[in-house]
């Protein structure tokens, strides 16, 4: 798929989040939902898939 919601996501957040920890970098992540009658990219929230994605992001970059 070329968009899912948070939950049908099949991207190793924790590996990348860690990876980007043990590399030093200390930048920006940055994440877009769009919505567009394409490809299956009209099934989201857009709101509410970048709120829930933030909040799981930012758990990463916290944690340990």
């Amino acid at each position: 798929k070329l968009q899912s919601t948070v939950n049908e996501n099949e991207i190793d957040f924790p590996a990348v989040v860690s990876g980007l920890k043990e590399s030093g970098y200390s930048g920006f992540i940055c994440l877009e939902y769009v919505w567009v009658d394409w490809e299956g990219c009209n099934r989201t929230d857009n709101i509410s898939e970048t709120l829930l994605l933030k909040r799981h992001l930012q758990s990463l970059v916290s944690a340990g």
